[in-house]
């Protein structure tokens, strides 16, 4: 291996291209792990709604119980990476979301599954934090751009991964033995993670880092958060909904149905690696999260239509949602990493708390409005709207945005 370390406190920095891209690899695969519960529930739902006789309510309040589960947690984890290390941390993000799955392929009822999707929300929090933290430490300024677009891109291949492969393995093995199958291959990353990421500096700077926690964060981390709130807020309600609509509202069989999650998150795995070195090229993040929102308002409509209009608008919205919807992480983290330092875990909790916690509002009242008035109207015009006050908020950002965002930190507190 090709690494630069300079003393015991110094992180080694991963110096030749290929283990690099191998690095962002696993940081792939840690990002699929921390996701694969909340997109496995979302394509499973007709299947948990035939078997437990649950209602859309029902199926919301799983979402939105493990999105609360990582909105309480994801702080304590942020900090916990900043002072633990990055490879710990990392070993525990798999060995958690393998356990839920295992656990939640076990439920023999209703209150099961609800206590097995808070206890995935412990892997749900920790994905940002330490892949963030482990991607500052370990890379250079300067090469992270494209590694952070690979990074989060594991959303997205985690989306399309449940969205093309569970339902058909549902149909074929039962959707327990595909969620025991694919806990089986997440746990093997907790050895990956052990053998391939660099251990962490040692000694004498952890109470320094603890005491870190204390100094206030730049304004750039707390306008990403209001943003990243209202965006969790809409993508939920309609990434969580979108197969049960499409299955009970437009008459697509099981798999078809499953498949729009699928689409969706194989754009969104090729969007948010372009997006990766795309960011670096602007001066703030403010204007590449205009153009998001206000592609995710148009693509949203779309999705709406199809009701109405035709089926093809659906696939042209779900399209349009992988293309914006789903890529605002990739600027919202790169300018985490390239502004936190040494808080970079912590301000990747208050960031991922902020976007839980939208993700938590959005499935359960999609659903209880679904419930309500006995159409998705509601729901549809609700995910609109938190699209379009995203959108506000980051025109707001753009119009007063100074011209590099990063200087705000060049004498701050967040720079190390």
């Amino acid at each position: 291996m090709t690494r630069r370390a300079v003393g015991e406190d110094t992180p080694a920095l991963l110096t030749s291209k290929p283990e690099r891209f191998a690095f962002a690899g696993l940081m792939l695969f840690a990002m699929v792990a921390a996701t694969f519960l909340q997109n496995g529930i979302a394509v499973l739902t007709p299947f948990l709604s035939r078997e437990f006789d649950l209602s859309p309510g029902q199926l919301g309040l799983l979402g939105t119980v493990i999105y609360v589960a990582a909105a309480l947690t994801s702080p304590r984890a942020g900090a916990l990476v900043d002072v633990l290390g990055g490879r710990r941390i990392a070993m525990v993000l798999f060995v958690l979301s393998a356990s839920a799955l295992f656990a939640f392929s076990a439920a023999p009822s209703y209150a099961w599954l609800l206590f097995t999707v808070a206890f995935g929300g412990l892997a749900l929090a920790t994905g940002n934090p330490v892949t963030n933290h482990l991607l500052s430490t370990h890379i250079a300024p300067g090469q992270r751009g494209l590694l952070v677009g690979i990074k989060q891109s594991g959303v997205k291949v985690s989306q399309f991964l449940t969205g093309a492969i569970l339902p058909a393995a549902a149909l074929t093995l039962g959707w327990r033995t595909a969620l025991r199958l694919a806990a089986i291959v997440i746990l093997a990353g907790a050895v990956v993670a052990y053998l391939r990421i660099p251990p962490s500096p040692r000694g004498r700077h952890a109470g320094r880092r603890i005491r870190g926690r204390r100094e206030p964060l730049g304004p750039t981390v707390w306008r990403l958060a209001a943003f990243a709130a209202l965006m969790g807020t809409g993508s939920s309600a309609v990434n969580f909904h979108l197969p049960l609509y499409a299955f009970d509202h437009l008459s697509l069989d099981e798999r078809t149905a499953g498949l729009t999650v699928g689409v969706m998150g194989l754009i969104g795995v090729f969007a948010r690696v372009a997006w990766g070195p795309a960011a670096e090229r602007f001066r703030s993040p403010s204007l590449p999260l205009v153009i998001l929102s206000v592609g995710a308002v148009t693509a949203q409509a779309l999705v709406w239509a199809s009701d109405t209009v035709g089926l093809f608008l659906l696939w042209i919205g779900v399209v349009g949602l992988g293309l914006t919807a789903a890529v605002w992480n990739t600027v919202a983290n790169y300018a985490i990493i390239t502004t936190a330092g040494r808080q970079t875990g912590r301000a990747s909790g208050v960031l991922q708390t902020a976007f839980v916690l939208g993700l938590s509002v959005g499935p359960v009242s999609f659903g209880a409005a679904v419930e309500a008035t006995g159409s998705y109207h509601i729901g549809f015009a609700g995910v609109t709207a938190a699209f379009t006050l995203a959108a506000l908020v980051a025109a707001q950002w753009w119009r007063t945005a100074r011209p590099v965002d990063g200087d705000e930190q060049k004498g701050g507190s967040t720079t190390p």
